[in-house]
């Protein structure tokens, strides 16, 4: 499932951002939403957990939606 809106994220979520360097791909970026604008990704060579407060560049420039990932149970619905 799509999430466009990055304020309907839920812990969990799947967070993508594209342009977060050059390259000839669209998506750049991967983190997991932790809930409260906190997001744990990797970056260079270690993982980190971050706050992005809701005016910081990630979320208004980098930003191109979310996913969430559907337990087997929930797909069966």
């Amino acid at each position: 499932r799509i999430i466009p809106d990055r304020n309907a994220l839920q812990r969990g979520d799947l967070v993508f951002f594209t342009r977060t360097y050059r390259t000839r791909y669209f998506i750049t970026h991967v983190a997991i939403f932790l809930a409260d604008n906190r997001m744990l990704h990797a970056a260079s060579d270690i993982v980190r957990i971050n706050d992005f407060p809701e005016r910081a560049y990630w979320w208004k420039d980098y930003f191109i939606f979310g996913t969430r990932l559907l337990a087997a149970e929930e797909k069966k619905k």
